[in-house]
């Protein structure tokens, strides 16, 4: 006789007031902290965290009455934190540089801590991704709106030179457009859900279209590139086992992506994305002078942190021993100069307790639903992690805001698992690992 479920379905959870508001008010904050800096008013930024510390709130109060729920990998980023301002207040050569990063690594983790409490205590990632959506969605809306992608569209030669507009929308850089829209596709894989209807899915189908044109105009090779690594590691965490199943199918894919990107590059021969992904392939002089920096960035690094290999030289503190006098354009190797190796273990252990968990979820849910969400969590970590070489993500609120419902959604998952609770989309209690039927043992997922 099946066993009432004591976890309501996911449809019923999303149906949840609580659960928009929180969306809502998280996209707030993200839209607010994204624009601020671009628009130059302070009103704005402060209108975000007044959302951050209403949804703070109310999952706060949500925790009291359902009990308090940390992941451990919260507490190992706030041992980095303490590590970092600790170390950086002895070597730091320059005051503001530091105290401007000590603020905002103090910030990132207030807003890992509450994102993960709360997607830990919903078992669910939607949240996040859903509010990447919303940002993303507002961005490029602004972007067609005010002419800014028009403008974007145009390029010209000024003699051995090419000379372009990347959009931004209200965003202080064009990377920043281009890594939102990329994030906000990922989220519309959650359309593929073994619950989700039709209609959903064809939704998410058209939402792709002005997405995939932003991050076109934004011009950002690295958002481009990650398309395609997420585009495999989605698949193979969520369909692997069908495509193995259906040798066509499988093959028939593979072609499809590489004909895909083949056709990609064609399609954007004359636009300004184009143009910088032909002169970063180039080994020749034409390569161009960012592509050129960022290789030099290694070297630079590798010296700064030679001058202290055990502490590092300090947060925030790699702009101002470099010869470049910018940041590393690198997550590992910022982090590594700046902290050194303590601090680099600290922060990147989060990374293999995220994937171990998720891997644990993945193979253990005998739930469908759980067990496609644990695979499109590992495949947008999976991009997360590759991401990170050209691009520093641990100050980013959006970015960490993502890495946090990674984090809660593994933890609270596992939990769920452990105890042999009925999985989330009803049925019967989860089953052991390997269920014995009287004929033969099968496997439980």
């Amino acid at each position: 006789m099946p066993v009432k479920p004591s976890l309501p379905p996911v449809a019923a959870r999303l149906a949840s007031p609580l659960h928009w508001v929180v969306t809502l008010l998280l996209s707030g904050f993200l839209l607010s902290t994204s624009i601020a800096q671009a628009l130059e008013n302070q009103r704005v930024l402060w209108a975000g965290y007044a959302c951050f510390g209403l949804m703070a709130a109310i999952v706060v109060a949500k925790l009291i009455r359902g009990g308090v729920v940390f992941a451990p990998e919260v507490a190992l980023y706030w041992v980095f934190v303490a590590w970092s301002v600790a170390t950086g207040l002895v070597v730091h050569i320059d005051s503001t540089l530091f105290f401007n990063g000590v603020e905002r690594v103090v910030q990132v983790g207030i807003l890992m801590s509450v994102v993960a409490a709360y997607t830990a205590s919903a078992r669910s990632p939607e949240a996040a991704f859903l509010a990447q959506l919303v940002l993303a969605l507002v961005l490029v809306g602004y972007g067609f709106v005010s002419g800014d992608f028009s403008m974007a569209t145009e390029m010209t030669e000024r003699g051995n030179r090419v000379v372009g507009t990347r959009a931004a929308s209200l965003t202080s850089n064009a990377n920043s457009l281009g890594m939102i829209c990329f994030w906000a596709i990922t989220s519309l894989a959650l359309a593929g859900a073994p619950a989700r209807r039709r209609p959903l899915r064809i939704a998410a189908m058209i939402l792709v279209v002005p997405l995939l044109a932003g991050l076109t105009l934004s011009a950002s090779r690295k958002a481009f590139l990650i398309v395609f690594v997420f585009a495999v590691a989605w698949l193979w965490f969520c369909y692997r086992r069908f495509l193995l199943r259906n040798v066509r199918v499988f093959i028939g894919v593979a072609i499809l992506m590489v004909v895909g990107y083949l056709f990609a590059r064609f399609a954007l021969e004359g636009t300004m994305l184009g143009h910088r992904l032909s002169t970063a392939a180039a080994a020749t002089g034409e390569r161009d002078a960012s592509t050129a920096s960022r290789l030099f960035f290694y070297v630079d690094g590798l010296q700064i942190l030679a001058s202290r290999p055990l502490t590092g030289v300090g947060l925030s503190q790699f702009q101002a021993h470099s010869e470049f006098g910018l940041y590393a354009h690198s997550q590992y190797m910022e982090i590594l100069a700046n902290t050194g190796p303590v601090g680099a273990l600290l922060y990147f252990t989060t990374y293999v307790l995220a994937w171990r968990r998720l891997a644990y979820v993945y193979a253990r849910a005998p739930d469908p639903q759980m067990r496609y969400l644990a695979g499109l969590c590992l495949a947008v970590l999976f991009s997360y992690v590759i991401v990170g070489f050209v691009l520093v993500q641990y100050t980013s609120f959006g970015s960490i805001a993502l890495f946090g419902s990674l984090v809660g959604f593994s933890y609270g998952a596992a939990r769920r698992i452990r105890t042999q609770a009925p999985p989330l989309t009803g049925g019967m209690p989860y089953p052991r690992p390997l269920a014995y039927t009287g004929r033969r043992r099968v496997p439980a997922c």
